[in-house]
């Protein structure tokens, strides 16, 4: 399938997951994004280890370059004793400006294994196939502000929020609203779920700063969970939560919800770019230092 194809059977994708309880639509997104800046020898490298991946919460389906990212959360099908579950996060409290790494694992320190596998010429293909879809998600993971930070709540997990819409569907807590404000939006006081495109996100970033990478920096997703966990910790918590009753669902207001909703659209558009770069860094062929810059 070629890479049009491809995106076009994302965006479909993206339509079906928005009614599921960031969630598959927004990893999804992120792969689509990163399908658009990757380079072409990349591209083939991918094309031939993807189909390794295990199926079989899958549909038997194979992961391609716009469904890789979701491979992660399918295999939590293995249940929580598989070591991989705790790799999606990395519970970093909001004290000040500390970001003071816990002891492993966690969603950097699995990043540092994946690079390391998927860069290695000895790795054994089903190995760094998993590696790939490992950093493809985790990736994503870190630019979602409730991955990166807590408040002893679980990393928003703790708090309940009252339903959102008139029939009581969707998000029953903060960090799966989180998953999802990609989507939700708050106009004129009426909250509303939306379809997301590509390119809505990517035309939201055309006027944005650049974003400078140094990717011969040995590390750099530890640089974007930091600046994803300053984004939490001054914007992830509603104020009537942090002052309030917090054993009693808090009311997300409109304002909340659309301040959320242009931040978790500007972080998934991150999160794509980034892993392209970080992509094109560990599968292209031109191994020599370089800067990386997104708008």
């Amino acid at each position: 399938m070629n890479l049009k194809l491809l995106l076009v059977a994302a965006l479909l994708a993206i339509t079906t997951a928005a009614s599921q309880a960031w969630d598959e639509g927004g990893h999804l997104l992120i792969d689509a994004i990163a399908a658009r800046k990757l380079r072409p020898e990349v591209i083939k490298k991918m094309d031939a280890l993807l189909p390794l991946l295990d199926t079989r919460f899958h549909q038997g389906r194979p992961y391609d370059l716009v469904t890789a990212g979701a491979w992660l959360d399918d295999m939590r099908g293995l249940g929580k004793a598989n070591p991989w579950s705790r790799w999606h996060y990395i519970d970093v409290p909001c004290a000040g400006d500390a970001f003071v790494e816990p002891p492993p694992p966690h969603a950097l320190w699995a990043l540092d294994q994946a690079t390391e596998i998927l860069r290695s010429k000895d790795a054994e293909p089903k190995a760094r196939a998993e590696a790939l879809a490992q950093i493809m998600h985790i990736v994503g993971d870190i630019h979602q502000p409730l991955h990166v930070a807590d408040r002893h709540d679980k990393g928003g997990n703790g708090v309940p929020i009252a339903p959102l819409t008139a029939d009581g569907s969707g998000p029953s807590n903060l960090h799966a609203f989180w998953d999802a404000a990609y989507r939700y939006d708050a106009k004129e006081g009426q909250i509303r779920e939306h379809r997301v495109t590509t390119e809505q996100v990517l035309a939201l970033r055309a006027g944005a700063p650049k974003d400078n990478l140094v990717l011969a920096s040995q590390h750099p997703w530890r640089e974007w969970a930091r600046e994803t966990h300053v984004i939490a910790c001054e914007s992830a918590w509603p104020k009537g939560w942090l002052e309030g009753n917090k054993h009693e669902p808090v009311q997300l207001t409109p304002e909340f919800i659309h301040a959320s909703h242009e931040i978790a659209l500007a972080q998934v558009a991150k999160a794509g770019e980034r892993l392209a770069a970080l992509l094109n860094d560990l599968l292209g062929n031109d191994k020599s230092p370089q800067t990386y810059q997104t708008q």
